[in-house]
């Protein structure tokens, strides 16, 4: 999956002003290794103001990476009780988008230019759907990643 990535240079500087000024000294995105900058509430406080229409729950951010959780229920499911193709690509399509904005901070205007799916197996619709991202690149206009 890859996400093209705005330009944020006038908000890196903002970013990186306030921590500079809460830290007391000067960072640098290579310093930042084992640090998000947004945290899981204010992720999921992002999703609920603007995508008041998704379900997704983030359970965990951490360096590049993100786990989310869909509750599955019966709008979910196709004819035949498994879980809908849709359902997972938006899975797969917010544990990358969060993963991303906990690295690059509230960037709303990134955007997915690619999404592949292979359905392995079938979900079990009692279930909730899990998604587990880590970005293996992460570039100035693009990231690349993977959910299991």
């Amino acid at each position: 999956m890859e996400a093209e990535i705005p330009s944020f240079r006038g908000e890196y500087k903002a970013l990186r002003f306030a921590f500079e000024t809460y830290f007391g000294k000067p960072i640098s995105l290579k310093q930042r290794i084992i640090m998000s900058l947004m945290t899981v509430d204010e992720l999921n406080d992002l999703m609920r103001r603007e995508f008041p229409q998704s379900q997704t729950i983030l359970e965990a951010i951490s360096s590049r990476s993100s786990r989310v959780r869909i509750p599955v229920n019966v709008s979910h499911l196709r004819p035949g009780g498994t879980v809908s193709g849709p359902t997972m690509m938006s899975l797969a399509d917010t544990a990358m988008y969060l993963a991303l904005l906990g690295e690059i901070g509230p960037v709303l205007l990134a955007v997915t230019t690619n999404l592949n799916i292979h359905f392995v197996r079938k979900p079990e619709p009692e279930r909730d759907l899990i998604g587990e991202c880590s970005i293996f690149k992460l570039g100035k206009k693009l990231a690349v990643g993977e959910v299991k």
